[in-house]
């Protein structure tokens, strides 16, 4: 029995030892993941991820201070909380869903824009829209010279 154990022993070894050699014994070496690529918007709230077969992501947001954050099965683009993280700077990366070993994308640094309304006029001058992420309903001041 032990010059039984010693061959399957030494066996074993072998087969570990020959590392890439597995292929030629029918054991295929699984592809590494591809890392997606992430891009910040023009607004610096919004962050794109590409990976061709993939929808959605995973995302961390890390900030100094902060504990990481992150958010599961996201569609692209994801937006950065401005209400959270506004004035700050953050790293941002993304894997694609799915297993933990898809690749994480390399970090993206930037500073979060400070939350401020976008106001427009529509075109007959009377009405003001205004726009502002995660924000559904605003309070207007209107004010005009010579009057309080």
């Amino acid at each position: 029995m032990k010059r039984v154990a010693v061959r399957v022993v030494v066996v074993l070894v072998w087969l570990v030892m020959a590392g890439s050699g597995l292929a030629g014994l029918g054991f295929a070496a699984a592809a590494a993941p591809a890392a997606p690529t992430v891009t910040l918007e023009s607004d610096h709230w919004h962050v794109d991820a590409t990976l061709a077969g993939s929808t959605t992501f995973v995302f961390v947001v890390k900030t100094a201070g902060q504990a990481d954050a992150y958010f599961s099965d996201v569609t692209s683009p994801f937006l950065i909380d401005p209400w959270r993280y506004g004035g700050l700077t953050v790293r941002v990366s993304a894997r694609a869903s799915g297993p933990s070993t898809n690749a994480w994308a390399s970090e993206i640094q930037f500073d979060v824009r400070v939350p401020a309304p976008v106001l427009n006029v529509a075109s007959d001058g009377w009405h003001v829209g205004a726009t502002l992420p995660n924000t559904a309903s605003f309070v207007f001041v209107v004010k005009t010279a010579g009057h309080p």
